[in-house]
Formats: structure tokens, sequence, C-alpha cells
């Protein structure tokens, strides 16, 4: 008996606690689960517990290794929970499935920046190739057909020299003189166009490193639906029906970290992309500070002014915790660059979380979270809310 059965058979029935039942009566090759189940719901002895990530109503006579936690009252249980959630920040893991979407599709980034770069090589030896087709020409009368290499006097250096040239073995002379300019032609014009996509595959490959990096310490599932969307926004992941009924707008706002530095001086920072950029685009005034972690993938942090010159003890603090929530955040001292928020500039077509800095300065600190550093921390409060 399956799940889809019992739910059919039974009402109500959860989805939950009919595979629940399923999987205890595929084990012990009866259908007393069921029966148990049934009296325990008959006799109001059913209490919660969780399957997994899952809240659900059990049968405490049932003994299943997949049950965790019953209690008696529903109130003091979901309680217990919560608290103990709250309490483990690395209690929430991002999806697997995303997480190897994202490193299957790094994969396939390195690969082909490896093969632009092989083809950019080839086209920085434009200028050689056109000297090998004008020794060519200039040498005809030595070429036959079914050549496969002719020596040549290299007279482009002085004195000239021998220089073997590799032929085509099924090509007339004029056709291996042709072929060898147009060669040369053609790495002289892919030259601007590997140029240009390398450029364009090495900011796809940050853009892929920063939701790797931020699928890695993800803490809530609001901040994986964000970066889920960006995925499908950008055509990594495919926008199913019923996951289009689902979606839900998440304001960028509600993600923003935050906390008070001992100074009074307010520090922002996000742990997603959108989160980033509406720090970066909205939030941050010219006379803010932004940290960010040197080369390397991590939050978008501001330190807000109010006109005010912060003390070094807390740009120090504001350094020390874009380095933690950042790719750096295991190093002993990490780099960390700083700017005034008027040096900070969006990029026009950029993905979210991208930005130009014009000029900043860099600070080595240790990686240390807000709860250690900020006076009136109020990041873990944000979060539970």
């Amino acid at each position: 008996m399956d799940a889809a059965s019992i739910q059919r058979h039974i009402f109500p029935m959860s989805k939950t606690v009919a595979r629940t039942l399923a999987a205890q009566i595929l084990r012990s090759g009866s259908i007393e689960p069921l029966q148990h189940f049934a009296e325990a719901w008959e006799s109001g002895t059913l209490t919660p517990c969780r399957v997994g990530k899952v809240f659900s109503m059990c049968d405490p006579q049932v003994d299943d290794a997949g049950l965790q936690g019953h209690s008696p009252d529903l109130n003091l249980y979901l309680l217990d929970q919560l608290a103990h959630l709250s309490n483990d920040a690395s209690s929430y893991s991002a999806d697997p499935a995303l997480v190897s979407l994202v490193g299957k599709a790094q994969k396939k980034m390195h690969k082909r920046c490896a093969n632009i770069e092989a083809e950019l090589d080839a086209c920085q030896r434009h200028e050689e190739y056109q000297r090998h087709a004008e020794l060519l020409d200039a040498h005809r009368y030595l070429l036959q057909r079914g050549m496969v290499e002719v020596t040549v006097q290299n007279y482009y250096v002085d004195p000239p020299v021998d220089l073997v040239i590799e032929l085509n073995p099924s090509k007339t002379p004029q056709d291996q003189i042709e072929r060898a300019y147009n060669r040369a032609r053609k790495a002289r014009q892919g030259l601007e166009h590997c140029e240009r996509r390398l450029m364009e595959t090495a900011r796809e490959q940050a853009w892929l490193d920063e939701m790797a990096f931020q699928l890695r310490y993800v803490d809530s599932a609001a901040d994986e639906e964000v970066i889920r969307s960006e995925l499908m926004e950008h055509g990594y992941l495919r926008s199913q029906k019923k996951t289009r009924m689902r979606k839900r707008h998440i304001n960028p706002a509600d993600l923003v970290r935050k906390c008070v530095t001992p100074g009074g001086f307010q520090l922002l920072w996000g742990r997603n992309s959108r989160t980033n950029a509406f720090l970066s685009r909205q939030i941050l005034k010219g006379e803010d500070l932004w940290f960010h972690a040197h080369n390397a993938p991590g939050c978008h942090l501001v330190l807000k002014t109010e006109g005010r010159e912060p003390p070094a003890a807390d740009t120090r603090i504001a350094a020390a915790i874009a380095a933690y929530y950042s790719n750096l955040q295991h190093e002993t001292k990490a780099q960390v660059m700083w700017t005034h928020g008027k040096h900070v500039k969006q990029p026009k077509g950029a993905r979210p979380g991208m930005v130009n800095v014009i000029t900043y300065a860099t600070l080595n600190v240790a990686p240390q979270d807000e709860n250690i550093l900020c006076a009136t921390g109020t990041g873990a409060e944000d979060r539970a809310r």
C-alpha cells in the first residue's frame, strides 16, 4: 500500500502522514501500523513529531527512526523546534539540486573560458600567419601539390634563416597561399571578438561564483528563494508551472541584515545578489562607507555615516563583518576593500550585485560575525522577524 492509496481511502490524511505510514507498512510487511494509527486517532493519543524538516502527527507507540521529538503538546513542540532552529545558524542548508546545478554551470563556464583563451592565443598570432602567407606567396615556385611542408627563406629576420611551413597535401599551390592569407585575416578579425567573449565569460564566471557562495552560506528559505528566482531569470533553471503558481514577491529590504557598532553607526549587509543590489543602489549614499571582500565573492556592507566621521575601530568592525560574510570567512586574515559610496557605480545592464569601484583602500582584518563585534547586534533579531 503506497501513500497515494492511503490518502484516497482515508480522509482526512496529509501527504506526510501517508508517506510515513506507507514506509512503516512496507517495513513491517503488514497493515498493523495503519491499524495502530487509526486506534491512536480515535483515542486522541497522536502526538506532534518531525519527519525530516516537516512537522506531522505521529503514533508514539510506533518506533520509527525517521520520527524525531515526540511531544504531547503541539504549541510547546513548535516553540521548542523554532528555538532550536534559531540557535543553530547552520541548521538551514540550500537545496542540493540548486548547489549541483550551479556547480555544473561553473565547470561548463570554466571549460568555455579555456576554449576562448585557446582561440585568443591563435588570433594573437595573426601577424605570424600573415608573414607565413607572404613567404609562401614569394616562394610559390617551390610549392607542389602533395607536399606536407616547405622550407623557405624567412627574410623578416636579419640575417635571413630557413623556415619550415606546414602544408595541406591535398591543396594546389594557389590554394595553399589563399588558405594562408585567409587564416591570417580570420585571426586578425577574430581578435576583438575573442577578447569580448572572454570578458563576457569572465563576468558570467564571477556571477556564478557569487551564486555558489550565496548557496553555500544561505541561512533562510527567503534568501534561497531569491537565488532560485535569479537563476530562473537568467536561464539556468527552468521555470515550471507549479513553481510559477507558488512564486511570491520577496522584498529585498526585508532580507537586509543589520547591527549597530560600538560608536553608534548602523551597518547593513545582504546575503544574496538582489539584497546586495538594493543596498548599493538605494541605501548607499555618497558619504556612506561601502565594504566588500577583495577579489572574492561576498556581501555588500554599508556603514551609514549620516554625515559623521566614523572612528577607525568601527571601520575595522565593518570590514571584519564584510570578511566574515564572504568566501574569506575561514581565513586568519582577510583583505577587505572599502570606499565612499560615491565611488561605487552600477554598470549598465550588469547582473544584480555587480558593481564597478572607481577607487578604494584595503584593510587586513580577522573575519568575525556581528554577534561578537556589535554593541547592539540586531542581525539575528532581524532574521527571526
